[in-house]
């Protein structure tokens, strides 16, 4: 259940990211979905939002067919692979996974850009007014919305009905 709010969650943000008036936009409510999907549940739903996001991105924007798709995909495993490492509860290793996985998607997009044929403008333009900011966003951005996220998904609604409730171990006295 959590998955699949997760997954939809996911193609929601790239349905609004691709519906944003800006042409550039410093926060990437896609990757940062993907990032908490992984770091907060790992198992492949880093993977499996990473994939969603990244295949409405590429329907939704055009242009070669899997230049969001692959870099989202790749995060979202990377994301699961650093689960286990990263307290969820320590906010300062959330935001340093985020900007890692940033710098990650970030390197990953421009090699699949370049490789494909889309116009790159030169690494101190990249750095200095793409990628710094992009950061910095990611960074503030991170934080209030892993918290609400992590508030939304440990409801009890989104438990698996399947199971019973916990029952209490009681101390004989």
């Amino acid at each position: 259940m959590t998955a699949a709010f997760l997954a939809s969650l996911a193609v929601v943000s790239a349905i609004l990211q691709a519906g944003l008036p800006l042409r550039w936009s410093p926060v990437d409510l896609p990757l940062l979905l993907v990032a908490f999907a992984g770091l907060s549940r790992g198992n492949g739903l880093g993977l499996a939002c990473g994939v969603a996001a990244g295949l409405t991105l590429d329907c939704l924007l055009g242009g070669p067919a899997g230049l969001r798709l692959a870099p989202l995909a790749l995060t979202g495993a990377l994301a699961d692979a650093l689960q286990p490492g990263v307290n969820r509860d320590q906010p300062r290793l959330q935001v340093l996974a985020v900007l890692a996985l940033t710098f990650f998607h970030d390197g990953c997009l421009a090699l699949m850009a370049r490789r494909l044929g889309v116009p790159q403008y030169g690494p101190r333009r990249a750095v200095l007014e793409y990628e710094l900011p992009r950061l910095a966003a990611q960074a503030l951005g991170c934080l209030p919305l892993f918290g609400l996220l992590g508030v939304v998904v440990r409801q009890r609604v989104f438990q698996d009905r399947r199971q019973g409730r916990v029952k209490t171990i009681r101390r004989w006295q």
